[in-house]
């Protein structure tokens, strides 16, 4: 039995020809139903309480669809008797546990059932994420004492981007969402889209990594996101294109619950109200002190915003005085007018890099285009700026314009020509190699076209390279690999696996001896 309807968020998705996510993970070692308003029925809780409390169940067997599976926290005070808030955690790999950790001791603290899949991805058609909702929607019917009203959707990347029309179609269900590293569809199209402001708003915490490839698109979405009644807040943390920051993870869980009470989903807590206020008005006084103007100017502007109507205007003044103050000082709009320029050049760049990869994958000659395509996007030039002087702005901005160009050479082109024309996925990788020549991914890569290439001793020395750096935790995936695994009847190959498994020991025996 079906829990959601059929069809909408199909024709949105189908415009979204080209993929542009990837999660940053390497993998060394490791009928449509879109939801819908109106076919959730009131919750009705049947078996939870075969689930122990708590803890995280690792692994539970949709009952709405066995083909689905996720992991599973009821937090230690769940009672039947009342209903829950419910966050769905989507990882764009379907590593469900990888969310789960980084959500459950906020859960716990604020009493929210998560339900994380196993079964979502990225970077391939939406029916997979239509489905793994759908029967996540189902047991949550089925199953739990839900808060129908309170339901909020997560994902990063690719899974990211699917929530904003999966929460159109759960209108006045879905409360909120937090989304990392993507926005939403079409470039932020999908706020426009019919029904998005005739529905009840929800509220939208996003993050993002400041060497994230997507870090100014989740920018632009913020400054967007103040034109529609959607409450919004962006946090940023020092890394690339990665789920968040555990610390940050819970922030969301609490901000989350401050929009609740504000928008009557649940009571206020001004014991709660207090204690948040009190530590995020800290954290902006910390980041005046330390000189940074800019963030400390967008943390009391937060502040004002995310806290009125709960605290009274005498305990907002300091953050809004202080917040126009940073505003209207030469250094914070110097600041901003850099931000400004650093979006310009990423948004010319990523034209230039769109223009050449159209022409690497139809050329006749695509060696030759991946070598003009170093020379012209001036990698060479980037990553020198990118290693020069990293906590600078200008260098973060270089390292934005590394991963751009590394993500969409390292995995998109290999993927789609690795069995058609491994020549032409060679010729990709040989632009990823350019952007981040020390990177165990391109050694990986390399071993894996080559081996579908027939070219044997290329693989190999692609294989000890990788070897080398000493990446490989599970050696054994090199015997399963579909493309490595060709390599098993040379003596070399097994020798390689060998020393990958001696390394890997050693590494685990130093990390035991270290703690």
């Amino acid at each position: 039995m079906r829990h959601v309807l059929c069809g909408w968020i199909v024709v949105v998705v189908a415009a979204l020809s080209i993929p542009r996510d990837i999660d940053g993970a390497v993998p060394i070692g490791a009928g449509c139903s879109t939801p819908a308003a109106g076919a959730l029925r009131a919750s009705r809780c049947v078996s939870a309480d075969t689930f122990p409390v708590g803890t995280v169940v690792d692994s539970v067997v949709s009952v709405s669809d066995p083909t689905q599976s996720y992991a599973l926290y009821l937090p230690s005070a769940y009672d039947p008797g009342r209903s829950w808030p419910v966050m769905y955690l989507m990882d764009p790999r379907g590593r469900a546990l990888v969310p789960m950790g980084l959500f459950r001791e906020a859960a716990e603290r604020h009493g929210w059932i998560l339900i994380s899949s196993y079964d979502t991805m990225s970077d391939g058609p939406v029916e997979p994420n239509e489905i793994a909702l759908d029967a996540m929607l189902g047991d949550t019917q089925q199953l739990f004492a839900a808060n129908l009203s309170r339901l909020y959707l997560c994902g990063f990347s690719g899974t990211a981007r699917m929530s904003w029309p999966f929460a159109v179609n759960l209108a006045g269900h879905v409360a909120g969402m937090i989304g990392v590293g993507g926005g939403p569809p079409i470039g932020g199209a999908a706020l426009a889209y019919p029904g998005m402001l005739e529905t009840q708003p929800f509220s939208f915490f996003g993050a993002s990594g400041n060497t994230d490839f997507n870090y100014e698109e989740m920018l632009k979405l913020h400054a967007m996101l103040g034109n529609f009644d959607i409450p919004h807040r962006l946090v940023l943390f020092e890394g690339p294109h990665t789920w968040l920051p555990k610390d940050l993870a819970e922030r969301g869980v609490d901000w989350l619950e401050i929009q609740a009470m504000k928008d009557g989903l649940r009571p206020v807590d001004l014991e709660l109200v207090d204690t948040l206020f009190t530590r995020w008005l800290e954290e902006a006084r910390e980041l005046d002190a330390q000189g940074r103007p800019l963030a400390a100017a967008e943390a009391y502007r937060a502040l004002v915003n995310d806290f009125v109507n709960l605290v009274p205007i005498a305990r907002l003044t300091e953050a809004s005085d202080r917040a126009n103050e940073l505003e209207r000082s030469r250094e914070v709009k110097e600041l901003i007018e850099q931000r400004k320029k650093h979006a310009e050049a990423e948004q010319e760049f990523g034209k230039k890099m769109g223009d050449h990869l159209n022409e690497l994958r139809s050329s006749e000659d695509p060696a030759r285009v991946a070598e003009k395509m170093i020379k012209d996007l001036k990698l060479e030039e980037i990553r020198r700026r990118a290693e020069t002087a990293p906590d600078t702005a200008d260098a973060l901005a270089a390292q934005r314009l590394i991963e751009t160009a590394f993500t969409n050479t390292i995995f998109y082109v290999p993927r789609d020509f690795i069995d058609t024309d491994p020549e032409r996925a060679l010729a990709s990788l040989s632009v990823a190699r350019a952007a981040k020549p020390e990177s165990p991914r391109v050694c990986y890569e390399e071993a894996r076209v080559n081996a579908s290439a027939g070219h044997t001793q290329e693989a190999l020395d692609a294989l000890e390279c990788l070897v080398d750096t000493g990446a490989i935790r599970n050696p054994d995936f090199l015997e399963s690999e579909d493309y490595l695994k060709r390599l098993s009847a040379e003596p070399r190959f097994a020798e390689l696996v060998e020393r990958a498994r001696s390394m890997a020991e050693e590494s685990a025996a130093a990390e035991t001896e270290g703690g």
